[in-house]
C-alpha cells in the first residue's frame, strides 16, 4: 500500500523526483569536457609508451641478432656475422645521419685463387722504357669484375701473392677492375728485374688468394627493428675507417670468430657503440632536432655495445646532459646501471 504525506499531492511528488535527478545543459558540456581531456591525456601518455617500448624491443632484438652472430661462428668454428644495411637521412640542418633498420646473418666465402697474375711496374715517363713500383695485377682466366659487381671483391679484399699479404690501393679498385686490373700496397715484394722492365713477375694459379666478402647466410630470415627506431651510425663514438659510411646507402659487418670475439680490424677499436634513436629525433624542425644523449628529447634512446676483444654485448646506461656532448662517458669509465 502506498501512503502519501498530509497535503502533498502524487503529481507534485513526481514532479519535485524528475527535477532532482536530471542535469543542466551547462553540467553535461562540463562532462563531456573533463572526459575529452582525460581522454587525450591517456592516448598522449600511451602512445610515448608505445613509443619507448619500441625502442627497448630494438635494443633486444639487436642485442639478440648480434649474439646470434657470435654463437653461430662458435658453433660453427669458422667466422659468422651480422651485416646492418643503412640508408642516409639528411636532416632539417643538413646534417647526414646513416640509419639502420634492418640486419642479416653472414657466412664466410672461399676465397678466390683461380687464374694467373702478372704483375707489371707502373711508367713514371712517357714514352717508356722508365718505370717505377711493381704495383699494378693483371688477370688472365680470373673472375675479378664479376666478383666487384656482385659485391664479393671490395675495397676491403687482402691478396696473397706467393708468400706475403698486400692490400688492395685506396681508391682504386672501381676504375681498373674493369679491365681485370688491381693495384695492391704496398709493392710487390718478389719482383725481379729493374725499373727497366714493365714485367716484375708472374704468379701462377694456386699461388695466390683473393679474400672475399661474406655473404648471407642461406634459410635465415632477416631481421627489421619496430618501425620508426634505427641505429644511427653517424651518432657512433668512432665510425671505424674500414666501413666506410657514405653513399645514399650501403651496409656495414660486424663479424665473430669461433672463440667468440670481434674478426678482423674492427677487432682493434676495443668498444663498438651502437646508438638507438627515433626518427622523430631528427626528423622535425630545426628547433626540434636533438643529437644522441640530449636530456631534452622526447622519447627514448638506447645504446648497444659490443667489446671488440671479448665479444661481450651489453646495453649499458647513456650519459645524457643538455647537448648530447658524451653520451659514451658512463661506458667508457665502466659504469653500471
Amino acid at each position: 500500500m502506498i501512503r502519501y504525506r498530509q497535503g502533498a499531492h502524487p503529481d507534485l511528488l513526481r514532479r519535485s523526483a524528475g527535477e532532482r535527478g536530471g542535469f543542466t545543459i551547462i553540467e553535461l558540456l562540463v562532462s563531456i569536457v573533463i572526459i575529452g581531456i582525460l581522454t587525450v591525456m591517456t592516448v598522449l601518455t600511451l602512445n610515448a609508451t608505445l613509443e619507448n617500448s619500441k625502442v627497448n624491443s630494438a635494443s633486444r632484438s639487436i642485442q639478440a641478432a648480434l649474439e646470434g652472430a657470435r654463437d653461430r661462428a662458435a658453433h660453427a668454428n669458422e667466422p659468422r656475422g651480422l651485416r646492418i644495411y643503412f640508408e642516409e637521412f639528411v636532416d632539417a640542418n643538413g646534417d647526414s645521419h646513416f640509419l639502420a633498420n634492418s640486419m642479416a646473418y653472414l657466412e664466410v666465402t672461399e676465397n678466390e685463387t683461380a687464374g694467373t697474375i702478372d704483375i707489371q711496374r707502373v711508367p713514371v715517363t712517357v714514352p717508356p722504357p722508365d718505370y717505377g713500383e711493381a704495383i699494378e695485377l693483371y688477370g688472365t682466366d680470373t673472375d675479378w669484375q664479376s666478383l666487384h659487381t656482385r659485391g664479393l671483391l671490395t675495397q676491403n679484399s687482402k691478396i696473397r701473392l706467393n708468400n706475403w699479404w698486400y692490400t688492395i690501393a685506396p681508391g682504386t679498385l672501381a676504375v681498373t677492375v674493369a679491365t681485370e686490373q688491381i693495384n695492391i700496397t704496398p709493392e710487390y715484394r718478389d719482383a725481379t728485374g729493374t725499373n727497366m722492365d714493365l714485367v716484375a713477375g708472374s704468379v701462377a694459379n694456386g699461388d695466390h688468394e683473393i679474400t672475399l666478402e661474406p655473404v648471407e647466410m642461406a634459410g635465415e630470415d632477416p631481421i627489421s627493428l619496430p618501425e620508426g627506431t634505427f641505429i644511427d651510425l653517424a651518432e657512433m663514438d668512432r665510425v671505424p675507417l674500414v666501413w666506410e659510411v657514405t653513399g645514399a646507402n650501403g651496409y656495414v659487418d660486424i663479424m665473430f670468430d669461433p672463440l667468440g670475439t670481434v674478426n678482423g680490424p674492427l677487432s682493434t677499436h676495443g668498444m663498438l657503440h651502437l646508438p638507438i634513436i627515433h626518427r622523430e629525433d631528427i626528423g622535425g624542425a630545426i628547433a626540434d632536432i636533438k643529437r644522441f644523449g640530449n636530456e631534452n628529447k622526447e622519447n627514448q634512446e638506447g645504446l648497444i655495445t659490443v667489446f671488440t676483444q671479448t665479444g661481450q654485448i651489453t646495453t649499458p646506461p647513456i650519459w645524457t646532459d643538455p647537448t648530447g656532448s658524451d653520451p659514451y662517458l658512463l661506458v667508457r669509465k665502466g659504469a653500471t646501471e
